[in-house]
């Protein structure tokens, strides 16, 4: 069950990420990044009313509620790696980052979460991981800054899921999602503010742009679920393949477009997942 919402997980970030691709492009990256976890915060609101679940009525660790705010140096680091890559490499740099971490969390038992030490066969896949990798950055052209600051952005994707999840545990998967969000939309006004970005809003914005933040709602949700339920390499891999697939399928419906680097980093993490035995 739980590799399956992984993988479900992934299909959510690949429509959310298509439809805040529009959104940004109409609005402005910082503003459409407000607009975003504004609609995120309503969204789980309205959840949160319905539960009758109120999220300050208990006090956990500071460091608990960071998740929103972590959950910004992706969005600032892929903004800047996009001048220097292309959306194939970036997205294989983010799963090298992620992979490679998560590595590490499992053989060490980082922040908090059930050691899964390394084996002949996870280091056979992730090799095979890597070497999809490297195909989708080399066909899809990049540039080193733009790969370390993707690589950056997997990291801090990691980190901001183990942190949700962690507060998850102590409330439940829709508190936690609601201080992601209030976070999230503080550090974004911060940000808008500091940049000195001018929104460039139109009234004839689609109104299904809207619903990215509704999107991110699942993704968090989701994430917060089987984040300690499947082990971290694993889980980024799962992610991986169905966020690679939908993407090619969205690509094929709506742009006519195919990516063979794409194809090539999906199957890649097909194999990885089977020779690791955690298929």
């Amino acid at each position: 069950m739980y590799p399956t919402l992984s993988v479900l997980t992934g299909f959510f970030i690949a429509v959310m990420i298509a439809v805040n691709g529009v959104l940004t492009t109409t609005a402005g990256v910082y503003p459409a990044a407000v607009l975003i976890h504004l609609g995120g915060l309503v969204t789980i609101t309205v959840i949160l009313l319905f539960r009758k679940d109120n999220p300050f009525s208990h006090r956990q660790n500071w460091w608990l509620y960071l998740g929103g705010a972590i959950g910004m140096i992706p969005t600032v680091a892929n903004n800047i790696a996009f001048s220097y890559i292309s959306v194939s490499a970036m997205l294989a740099a983010e799963l090298f980052g992620q992979s490679a971490f998560g590595f590490l969390i499992d053989q060490f038992g980082w922040f908090g979460v059930k050691k899964d030490p390394i084996t002949p066969r996870k280091i056979l896949g992730l090799l095979l991981v890597i070497a999809g990798i490297a195909v989708m950055v080399m066909m899809g052209g990049a540039r080193m800054l733009g790969i370390v600051l993707s690589a950056i952005a997997g990291v801090a994707l990691m980190l901001q899921r183990i942190v949700n999840g962690h507060l998850a545990e102590k409330t439940n998967v829709w508190v936690s999602t609601m201080w992601t969000y209030i976070t999230g939309l503080s550090c974004a006004i911060i940000v808008l503010f500091a940049t000195g970005t001018a929104p460039t809003f139109t009234f004839h914005i689609p109104p299904y742009l809207y619903l990215g933040g509704t999107l991110g709602v699942v993704c968090v949700t989701l994430s917060s679920v089987v984040v300690d339920k499947v082990p971290q390499f694993t889980l980024s891999l799962l992610m991986f393949v169905g966020q690679v697939f939908t993407a090619l399928v969205l690509d094929a419906l709506f742009s006519g477009s195919f990516s063979l680097p794409n194809l090539i980093g999906g199957m890649a993490a097909l194999a990885g997942l089977w020779v690791s035995g955690s298929h």
